[in-house]
């Protein structure tokens, strides 16, 4: 609240202000943080909603206060129009009305609409941010035109139209998209609650107060964009379309305009706001965004190549370079429960200087820089490796010279994924429901990765010691993800949840016990169901993809299909080759390199013993692939955030394939200091990732540190 009010009045918004925040002794209710008090100003504290204290009780949810009071109403309506609308409190009475209540309702819709108008551009203000209220409902809307209520208030990274700030509301009904609806909605409730004052019929005053926002609020936002473009007309086409493609490509809403705002060349720019982009950054799109735009600019006679000062200078004067975003406030947050007053002092300094270039250019970032300000000594003995790791990506480069590591040509390959035609689509869905897997040849998967380079890269990890599940951090494996990703949507309605894995396996060693992936009954909020919906598609899939040959002479997986396993669908597990004379139920998934095999996490299944063999060398060679996993989120929560596909940042792809070896692979037979070097890899950004992860990953820990007397 306090922060965020603070930054607002920095950037220029209309807003209560935050005077104090006091903290004192501990709650009655929790041990964990202390009660305090924030003290805040403003020209008044009445919403929307206090009008409603007089509805009477049939028009409103819950008991109203003081029902069909209309003196009171009066007498609030009056002292508003008084206090804060002088303008309005100078419109005569009506004088061809000679009832006096008729007469004096003139003023009273006046007050309406001008409370509609400041709301419209209060909004347009908001909206040209890249902010979103979060909960705006009558009780959050000032009638004075003011931002009220910080508690949920938050600013876009990536754009997403469907993103809401607060967390206690997920509907889209607060969503970036809607806030020009859901506020006009709010309008038009305080339009309804003064129903008695205005006199007026409630269709007719709401199409008026509908007509009157959408139209103040059309004007002040593209002014507000016209501003943020540099431009002397506005341009509500270019400024839509520019909304377009950062949603289209995930760019960051602030970092984009901030960019715009820089000198250089087409290209430099080009690259400037791709580094900015969670999606596919569609280079060709944003160049001929860029070329409309400095069209524009030269029509109006201003100089692209750095003469333009004044135009630039203008452009920085709304566009800011930091904004409270909310790893910003996390890091407020735990400065304050540490009692960190200099931390909290510097972070507040920094939001309401929010046009300046802050001292860290990190602090302009959409998300924290993950391990850019490790001090190594407090990771513990293994520290100065796991930074090295974390950040270096030329030691990446020199491992596997075949592979790539934040490539700027990553980012296009990501972008050619894998569709299917209708038909095709249902003919795996049925193999899905009946045999609890499919199979895709490679020919039916062009990727635009190398695999034989992955599998050598598979290999060259292997030979310094480190897991194959490394192998994501390399450019190729997430564009292998990105690629498919659509393929499985289209069959499982799954994504993806970032449980990766890789596998290498020398020649002539067991590598897959027979297992289920997942157990059939989930345990979800209080709600037991089944992990198989109703129409036997599951909750929770695997895809795995074979990065060299695998043969039936060879290490590929083995399964038992549906219809012949009995525990797919029961809850008891059973083994379903528990005797012998069951073995002729057993089915050998053969896939050549880039094909995939994709199974339900209630099938059955292990893997042959790794003799896979290098075609070039006719020589037994490690066998290697990738597993992707899939799963509804009712199911398994995604453990990293979506907004970081295609190409998340290196420290993450190590951080999470330390995580993933800790939770997966047999530490046991790892070395203390690997299992030690794992787990600060993953501790320096664990912070990143979902909690149910991140604590599963320390159970793993420590559980196997335990054992090997650590």
């Amino acid at each position: 609240e306090f922060m965020v009010a603070e930054a607002l009045a920095a950037l220029g918004v209309p807003t209560t202000r935050g005077v104090a925040v006091v903290s004192g002794r501990a709650s009655e209710h929790s041990s964990e943080e202390p009660c305090a008090v924030l003290l805040r100003a403003a020209q008044t504290f009445l919403r929307f909603g206090s009008f409603e204290v007089t509805l009477p009780h049939h028009q409103h949810k819950r008991p109203s206060p003081s029902p069909s009071d209309w003196q009171l109403l009066r007498r609030l309506a009056d002292h508003c129009i008084d206090a804060y609308y002088p303008t309005v409190a100078a419109v005569p009475n009506s004088t061809e009305e000679e009832d006096p209540v008729l007469a004096a309702s003139t003023r009273y819709r006046a007050f309406i609409f001008e409370v509609t108008r400041r709301t419209a551009r209060l909004v347009a203000v908001w909206q040209c941010l890249g902010a979103i209220h979060g909960m705006l409902n009558t009780d959050n809307l000032s009638v004075a035109g003011v931002t009220l209520d910080h508690g949920s208030f938050a600013f876009m990274g990536a754009v997403d139209g469907g993103f809401v700030g607060s967390m206690s509301e997920r509907s889209d009904r607060y969503c970036f998209r809607r806030q020009q609806e859901t506020s006009r909605w709010a309008c038009e409730r305080f339009s309804e609650a003064l129903l008695v004052l205005h006199c007026t019929d409630p269709q007719k005053m709401a199409l008026e107060v509908t007509s009157a926002f959408d139209e103040e609020f059309r004007l002040a936002y593209d002014d507000g964009m016209r501003k943020k473009l540099g431009l002397k007309t506005a341009a509500p086409d270019l400024a839509g379309s520019l909304v377009a493609l950062m949603e289209k490509t995930g760019a960051d809403w602030t970092c984009t305009f901030s960019a715009l705002t820089s000198t250089g060349s087409k290209r430099d720019l080009v690259e400037k706001i791709c580094s900015f982009c969670t999606g596919n950054c569609l280079r060709s799109e944003w160049e001929a965004w860029l070329d409309r735009y400095i069209d524009i600019v030269s029509m109006e006679a201003s100089s692209w190549d750095g003469a333009s000062a004044g135009r630039l200078l203008a452009m920085s004067a709304v566009n800011p370079q930091v904004v409270p975003r909310q790893w910003l406030l996390k890091r407020a947050e735990d400065a304050a429960e540490s009692s960190n007053h200099e931390e909290l002092r510097q972070i507040l300094n920094l939001l309401t200087r929010p046009y300046e270039a802050p001292d860290n250019p990190a602090d302009t970032l959409p998300s924290p820089p993950l391990a850019a300000n490790i001090d190594p000594t407090m990771l513990g003995p293994m520290g100065h490796k796991a930074v090295e790791l974390l950040e270096d990506a030329d030691f990446w480069r020199r491992l596997c010279p075949d592979l790539c590591v934040a490539s700027m040509d990553s980012a296009a390959a990501c972008s050619s994924n894998f569709n299917l035609d209708g038909d095709r689509v249902a003919l795996l869905r049925t193999a899905m429901k009946h045999d609890g897997l499919f199979l895709l040849p490679p020919e039916a998967l062009p990727w635009a990765a190398d695999l034989s380079a992955l599998a050598q890269g598979a290999a060259a990890l292997h030979a310094v010691g480190l897991p194959p599940c490394f192998l994501w951090v390399y450019d190729e494996a997430w564009i292998m993800l990105a690629q498919i990703s659509a393929l499985l949507r289209q069959v499982l309605d799954m994504d993806c949840c970032f449980d990766l894995f890789a596998f290498c396996v020398p020649p002539g060693q067991p590598w897959l016990p027979p297992h289920r992936d997942r157990p059939y009954v989930i345990d979800r909020r209080e709600l037991m169901s089944s992990s198989v919906h109703a129409d036997g598609m599951p909750m929770y899939a695997t895809c795995w993809i074979p990065l060299n040959d695998t043969p039936q002479a060879s290490s590929c997986l083995m399964c038992v299909p549906r219809p012949l396993d009995a525990g797919y669908q029961d809850a008891s597990d059973i083994n379903p080759i528990a005797g012998l004379h069951q073995l002729d139920k057993v089915r050998c998934l053969s896939v050549d390199a880039g094909g995939a095999c994709v199974l339900s996490h209630r099938l059955f299944y292990w893997g042959k013993i790794g003799d896979a063999v290098d075609v070039k060398e006719s020589r037994p060679c490690p066998r290697a692939a990738l597993s992707i996993a899939v799963a509804d989120k009712i199911f398994e929560l995604p453990r990293l955030a979506r907004h970081m596909l295609p190409l998340p940042p290196l420290q993450l792809r190590v951080a999470l394939a330390a995580g993933q070896t800790l939770l997966r692979d047999k530490l046991s037979s790892q070395d203390a200091e690997t299992m030690e070097l794992l787990w600060q890899c993953f501790l320096a950004c664990s912070k990143q990732f979902g909690a149910d992860f991140a604590r599963n990953v320390y159970a793993s820990y420590a559980s196997t540190n335990r054992v090997n007397g650590g």
